[in-house]
């Protein structure tokens, strides 16, 4: 089911592709990512949990949604009816910004009592290290046998859903990145402690790719600070976690 479903993402991203007659179409990246990962998960064989069938449905599912999405609206800005990126007043952009900066701190709130929930799931398990204990967790909420991290499963999820329309905001208005880098960072400290590689290489490329599209080529800056940050989140769980890295190794080894 994973290899039929990694095949139908790859033929998926291909019609995109001819539609858009674009690589950087956000559906053409979008369905050549999952597809690229459902066939990494066939070729590792039993070196990561078994996906259930219900998984690759899903995958595709939202990304033939998210096809069926884009292509009208594709038409409809290529044939030059689109006009959306500078029709709201200064007001209404002005209203937007201070909502962002309200959410934002409402985020920082809660980082407290998450933090808290992370060192109690430490001490309550019999791992090595926090970050461990806290992998267990969540893949026992997965499978239904704990809450895993209840309520900020979904938490997380929002801040990635915040940081992107920040990153479509800041470009959209030509705004100093600073309110951009303090969501990344927020972002950053709540996954960081999961060892949530995936979730942190979405949310990063997500924003890229908006700078992208909307600068219309690939801006050096952002893609060399996006590939440093991700490869040290990358090598900090990948050694806290012992997969790839150790502890106890050097860091010339651990490279």
């Amino acid at each position: 089911m994973t290899l039929l479903a990694s095949i139908f993402l790859l033929c998926l991203a291909f019609l995109n592709w001819r539609h858009s007659r674009s690589i950087l179409f956000p559906p053409v990246v979008f369905c050549f990512l999952w597809a690229s990962i459902l066939m990494g998960l066939v070729l590792s064989g039993d070196f990561f949990y078994r996906l259930s069938a219900v998984t690759p449905f899903i995958c595709s599912l939202g990304c033939l949604a998210f096809s069926a999405g884009a292509f009208p609206f594709n038409s409809v800005h290529r044939a030059g009816r689109f006009r959306g990126w500078r029709s709201r007043p200064v007001l209404e952009d002005k209203l937007t910004l201070r909502t962002i900066d309200f959410v934002f701190v409402a985020c920082v709130a809660f980082y407290p009592s998450y933090w808290h929930m992370l060192t109690v799931i430490g001490q309550k398990s019999p791992a090595f290290n926090m970050l461990h204990a806290v992998r267990i967790e969540m893949v026992q909420g997965d499978i239904g046998k704990s809450v895993g991290l209840g309520f900020y499963n979904y938490f997380i999820e929002f801040l990635r859903v915040m940081t992107l329309i920040v990153a479509t905001e800041t470009c959209r208005l030509r705004l100093s990145k600073w309110r951009l880098i303090l969501w990344i960072t927020l972002l950053l400290a709540f996954c960081v402690p999961t060892g949530s590689r995936l979730g942190s290489l979405v949310a990063l490329a997500g924003v890229l790719a908006i700078f992208t599209f909307v600068k219309n080529r690939i801006p050096l800056l952002p893609t060399c600070l996006v590939i440093a940050t991700f490869l040290g989140v990358f090598s900090l769980a990948a050694i806290v976690l012992e997969k790839g890295g150790s502890l106890d190794a050097s860091p010339s080894e651990n490279i």
